[in-house]
């Protein structure tokens, strides 16, 4: 991605987002803004933009941080709110133990005082553990500050997510309905369940 130069902004443009941001606040629609911070973008952009929202948002997982170094260290030093994408990553070593919790205490302790963990994911029992793991009694995880830096891979930027949204939602959304469907109809459950004793 190309780096971003805060003096190239179409002001005309970036005003009216800001506005709209205004409108949707006074609205109550929204309580925050935040603007997304590329692995690209050099501190002084980041700098000068952090000055229009209430936080930022950037890709992380326990193993790296899609930030520059420097911009990382400027968004602890200024304490600004943090949403960070892709918490839960790090698929090649997913086989460890309590990787959903190891990931959250990582966002919590290596951020800012204001981190949203923003991941993905089809169990609602990780998110259940997450809820209700005890953090205050517990020393079972250390957790060591984040060494890598930039090592996310390409960013995600909104063009990327409509163009597959747009060229999947509908197969998508069939499939999952389909699964929805079969499941009501069928008794998936007691199927599995007289295998697993057969």
């Amino acid at each position: 991605m190309k780096n971003r130069n805060f003096n190239n902004i179409n002001y005309s443009e970036f005003n009216k987002i800001l506005e709209q941001i205004k409108i949707l606040k006074e609205k109550k629609i929204i309580n925050k803004s935040f603007i997304q911070i590329y692995q690209s973008d050099e501190l002084e952009f980041v700098e000068k933009i952090t000055k229009y929202f209430d936080g930022v948002t950037f890709y992380a997982d326990l193993y790296s941080v899609g930030l520059k170094e420097n911009v990382y260290d400027y968004i602890i030093k200024k304490d600004l709110n943090c949403m960070i994408l892709s918490i839960f990553g790090g698929l090649k070593k997913t086989y460890l133990k309590n990787l959903n919790i190891r990931s959250y205490l990582h966002s919590q302790k290596n951020f800012t005082n204001n981190t949203i963990a923003v991941g993905r994911t089809t169990k609602i029992n990780n998110l259940n553990e997450i809820i209700n793991y005890d953090y205050i009694n517990s020393d079972e995880f250390k957790i060591d500050k984040t060494a890598t830096f930039e090592s996310k891979g390409n960013d995600e930027d909104s063009g990327v997510y409509f163009k597959a949204y747009n060229s999947s939602n509908k197969i998508d959304l069939f499939k999952y309905l389909l699964v929805c469907f079969l499941k009501k109809m069928l008794p998936i459950d007691h199927i599995l369940k007289n295998r697993k004793t057969r």
